[in-house]
């Protein structure tokens, strides 16, 4: 792309499209959870249907960035109903969360809990960069067996979360609520 310079930009009437930061809240980090969920499905199949290596490459990394960005929504949300039905939170490790995530009145599917246990085998290597092919093989394999689970755990957090939790709750900004809890 081409770098205009600005006196042809306001003449041409191109706005730069401003990226504003997105509020915190518990049904923002919901969606962002669903969100990532679904794309790491649609980056899985068009990585399944292309021929070309270098696009694979990308999709590859570009599922893992998601995984990531699922990741911590995940621990965001959990801390978040850890702090507000039991008013602390113990610490903010994935293996933590997942424990506070089982131990409430909520049916899991079995892809979803074969999510949560491939997101804590994830968890614990992902800075291994040397292994970083394998583990990347193994995350393509798991999101091939039960991808649909980080889409159906989404969906039952948000579930839990509206029953759980007043209008005004799902308005709450999530980092800041930890944040006060940390202190």
């Amino acid at each position: 792309m081409v770098d205009l310079p600005e006196e042809i930009k306001e003449l041409a009437g191109i706005r730069p499209k401003e990226i504003k930061d997105v509020e915190r809240t518990v049904e923002n980090n919901l969606s962002i959870l669903k969100k990532q969920g679904e794309r790491i499905l649609e980056s899985y199949d068009r990585y399944c249907k292309s021929d070309d290596m270098r696009l694979r490459d990308d999709l590859g990394e570009a599922i893992a960035s998601r995984l990531n960005h699922y990741v911590q929504a995940f621990k965001d949300i959990v801390a978040y109903v850890q702090i507000n039905e039991e008013g602390y939170l113990e610490n903010d490790s994935l293996s933590y969360l997942k424990r506070v995530l089982q131990s409430k009145d909520i049916k899991i599917s079995q892809d979803g809990e074969k999510a949560l246990e491939y997101m804590q085998r994830r968890n614990s290597p992902i800075h291994d960069y040397f292994n970083i092919d394998k583990l990347n093989q193994e995350m393509l394999k798991g999101v091939a067996s039960y991808g649909n689970g980080f889409v159906e755990l989404a969906d039952t957090i948000r579930d839990y979360c509206l029953e759980k939790f007043s209008d005004r709750l799902m308005q709450d900004n999530v980092k800041k609520v930890i944040k006060a809890k940390r202190r």
